[in-house]
């Protein structure tokens, strides 16, 4: 006996050895074993279980189920359709793309032992490229604290932690060059705070492809790299974006409206601030906008998320009215 157990013996208690579902690895061990394979849309990928989304997919499979609707959407009317997934972690949300639709996908990711893992997810996701660099809306290297590394690589200013890292930033409009842009009709942006910046290092991409762009609006993040918020909003404006679809972070539909209502984005924004965290608090949200030429697309889009939305209700447990 164990001499652990001999003590626990005298108020009745033991310690018994349990096997796991699979190895659970320190932070950015990228190592993997079978039990570490996730479904994810269709597919079955491989998920550390180090990252939360290991768990996440197994509690929430249909997390980002709107992106595979979106993804199937543009690529019926854009056949010959272009995906970027910006932030792509360890390809997750790709394989919610594939799972909608054949187009070919770009995948971008800064973290280094994350994009070790998305390399070897591409290669069942298929038709897929993968480009490791940290983007933003200029070019160069800056003094970065980074959080959550290995999982969720969040870029942080660097006094506001003791431990800094030299980063090297890429526009989009860079990190693509080599690309046929003109192609690109899905870019999806997932960085933790940094999409506005993301998104206005793609001005040669939005003004002339004129791609879907969903987003996420993360109020906490925006928050500690000094961004406004809402300036996101008022860059697609005038890039020819005007119809938007808004989420929960949960993934539940909330509305349709155009970045023309400026009063009801700002309502929006300071939804999701989380001034004293209530219980129950939405995080951040997910946004999707259109360019005036993709009008048709938006409405389609609405009218999916409609019915996705009707189908859960029907589906689940009574609701009381």
């Amino acid at each position: 006996m164990h001499s652990i157990n001999r003590l626990l013996r005298i108020v009745g208690l033991q310690v018994i050895r349990v096997p796991t579902l699979g190895r659970v690895p320190a932070s950015g061990d990228t190592r993997s074993s079978a039990t570490d394979r996730t479904r994810v849309g269709v597919l079955d990928i491989m998920i550390p279980p180090s990252n939360p989304l290991f768990s996440t997919y197994r509690k929430n499979p249909d997390l980002m189920s709107e992106l595979g609707r979106i993804a199937s959407q543009v690529y019926a009317k854009y056949p010959g359709a272009l995906c970027v997934d910006v932030g792509a972690n360890i390809g997750d949300t790709a394989a919610i793309i594939r799972s909608a639709c054949p187009a070919p996908i770009v995948c971008v990711e800064g973290d280094r032992s994350t994009a070790e893992v998305l390399v070897k997810n591409a290669e069942v996701i298929g038709n897929v490229t993968v480009k490791q660099t940290y983007l933003s809306d200029s070019s160069g290297t800056q003094q970065m604290a980074i959080s959550k590394e290995g999982w969720n690589s969040t870029l942080l200013p660097s006094e506001l932690t003791s431990s800094a890292h030299t980063v090297t930033f890429l526009t989009l409009d860079e990190a693509l060059r080599d690309l046929d842009t003109h192609l690109i009709k899905l870019l999806k942006v997932d960085t933790e705070g940094y999409d506005g910046r993301v998104l206005r290092g793609s001005q040669r991409i939005l003004q002339t492809s004129r791609p879907v762009v969903l987003f996420e609006h993360n109020r906490e993040n925006l928050c500690d790299l000094g961004e406004d918020g809402l300036d996101v909003f008022e860059n697609l404006r005038v890039c020819g974006y005007k119809a938007a679809l808004f989420w929960e972070n949960r993934g539940r539909f909330m509305l349709r409206t155009t970045l023309d209502d400026t009063a009801l984005i700002d309502d929006l924004h300071h939804y999701v601030d989380r001034q004293g965290r209530p219980p129950g608090s939405v995080h951040y949200l997910d946004v999707c906008a259109f360019h005036e030429q993709d009008e048709d697309l938006a409405e389609k889009c609405l009218a999916g998320e409609r019915e996705a939305r009707d189908k859960r209700r029907t589906s689940g447990p009574p609701v009381r009215c």
